[in-house]
């Protein structure tokens, strides 16, 4: 009789730790790529967190396709998916709306691939952002802009400016990095638009400033110090940017990706790390090669690797990047429902890798 007590304790107490461990796994937050960053702690700095991005990220329907298009998912996609870093590259343009379009260096994005699409302005790119965080307002968006190719540049700044004034209870733009708290539901501005930014947007915020970014051309890799860039010495004083785009994509990933990877990222510190190169015969055949080493990665321990952008981003490769936070995620009360991403639709017609647009725009 006593041994019969005794077995039943001992049931008890493992049915107990049984259900103590249920409910546990219960109340860890649902994460996934619409609302990744509501599981995230509130005192957590974007700064030290891994974030996927996109490299030029607006090149969805971009004219000369083969050469020029880096991304096969529109800004919403790519939002739902996970992304939460956009390059958008910009160019000065009066017969727009908004007098601002979206370009990749000479070439021109659109909203969709058929014949007699429109350009995609900057207001079509933050209508798209807007819509997202409205959707989902525990979220954020890194948005870094930067003038492309022969564009006026004060134009361009004082458009700018006025076009986020619209809006601008949705927008962080001080000169500093926030925290996850006080980022949520709104665009953080990084502002790498042209060098005298400052002058044209007068006494206004103009976001983190990285206008002293130095293009790294270089075609043979050599080992350099990667830049550390100043803000006027106000708030993010080491940044440390990777963005060898020419180099061959194996060298690329050897050289520049894969080191600053497996380094681990001092506490405080800012890392932008591109896996995207204009090297080889199309951006598409060289993220294939990269993408892929990529996933066969072992990051130990859920390293925070930073802002990780990638050309021809896809969910896998953002999942990669976003479970690196696992260590903040925490359960929160008001995480956000996951939801559906949206359907896609694609403008008219279904030609991927060449616009004409560029040469109906002759015969006009």
């Amino acid at each position: 009789m006593k041994m019969k007590k005794i077995f039943c304790v001992i049931i008890s107490c493992v049915l107990l730790i049984y259900l103590s461990t249920s409910v546990s796994a219960a109340e860890v937050p649902s994460v996934r790529g619409s609302n990744w960053m509501s599981a995230v702690a509130d005192d957590v700095s974007l700064k030290d967190l891994s974030i996927p991005g996109t490299h030029d990220s607006a090149t969805k329907y971009v004219s000369l396709g083969i050469k020029s298009r880096c991304q096969d998912l529109s800004i919403r996609e790519q939002l739902w998916l996970g992304v939460r870093f956009l390059d958008i590259r910009l160019q000065y343009d009066e017969s727009c709306p908004g007098k601002i379009k979206l370009v990749h260096a000479v070439c021109d994005c659109y909203r969709g691939s058929g014949f007699g699409a429109p350009k995609l302005t900057l207001v079509d790119v933050l209508n798209e952002c807007y819509s997202f965080l409205r959707e989902n307002p525990a979220e954020t968006i890194l948005f870094m802009i930067k003038k492309d190719f022969g564009s006026d540049e004060e134009k361009l700044a004082r458009e700018f400016k006025n076009t986020v004034e619209i809006d601008n209870n949705m927008w962080y733009t001080q000169n500093s990095l926030p925290t996850m708290g006080e980022a949520r539901g709104k665009i953080v501005l990084l502002n790498r638009l042209c060098e005298n930014a400052a002058d044209y947007f007068g006494e206004a915020e103009i976001g983190v400033n990285l206008s002293a970014w130095e293009s790294q051309k270089q075609k043979i890799y050599s080992p350099v110090e990667t830049p550390q860039l100043s803000t006027d010495g106000k708030t993010i004083s080491n940044v440390t940017i990777q963005d060898r785009y020419k180099l061959k994509p194996s060298l690329k990933w050897e050289k520049a990706v894969k080191p600053l990877l497996e380094k681990e990222k001092e506490k405080g510190k800012f890392v932008i790390n591109f896996l995207s190169t204009a090297s080889g015969v199309s951006p598409q055949i060289s993220a294939e090669y990269i993408n892929e080493k990529f996933l066969d990665f072992d990051i130990a321990e859920n390293r925070c690797l930073g802002v990780v952008l990638f050309d021809f981003a896809d969910k896998k490769l953002v999942e990669k990047v976003y479970m690196c936070n696992s260590p903040v995620f925490t359960k929160k009360d008001g995480i956000t429902s996951p939801g559906e991403m949206p359907t896609e639709k694609s403008f008219d017609g279904k030609i991927k890798f060449f616009n004409w647009q560029p040469l109906i725009n002759l015969f006009k």
